[in-house]
């Protein structure tokens, strides 16, 4: 029975494919074993739903492609009256990686892509002004351009 039954869980179509395959195995067996012991029994359920990045999961609410962390690691993009904050999960650990987004570490699957992918986000919320909000942070802030990089600003 799943933890919570009457929740909806949506995992990425690369993030189930990857921890549901031969290739997660070959990666880490224990993240693999914890994927599918927390996720199987809301699969059995009907409660799982696997999305691509880009699909809208709630009104205003979409997955955003941010792999590098795992191979399909995404973000959460929230969008309400003119306004929009992204949850980028672990694509970030903490605030200092914004300045220095090549500060990649031993949890990232992919560090090269894990960098690209930093850089993007931060491209796109110092373009547009979205909240930015990540777990691991102790804050919501704002990203803002600083020369040739980026600073984060604590609201």
């Amino acid at each position: 029975m799943p933890t919570y039954p009457r929740a909806r869980i949506v995992v990425s179509r690369r993030e189930w494919e990857f921890f549901t395959g031969p290739d997660g195995l070959a990666y880490d067996a224990d993240d693999v074993e914890v994927f599918r012991t927390r996720l199987e029994p809301s699969r059995e359920a009907g409660l799982l739903d696997i999305v691509d990045p880009g699909e809208e999961i709630a009104p205003g609410v979409r997955f955003v492609s941010a792999p590098g962390h795992t191979p399909g690691h995404c973000g959460v993009e929230i969008a309400s009256e003119g306004e929009r904050a992204v949850y980028i999960g672990d694509a970030m650990l903490h605030p200092v990686e914004v300045a220095n987004p090549e500060w990649t570490g031993s949890s990232d699957y992919d560090r090269t892509l894990t960098e690209a992918t930093r850089r993007e986000l931060l491209r796109l919320a110092a373009a547009d002004g979205r909240r930015w909000v990540t777990f691991h942070f102790d804050s919501v802030g704002t990203i803002e351009r600083a020369g040739d990089g980026y600073r984060y600003v604590t609201d």
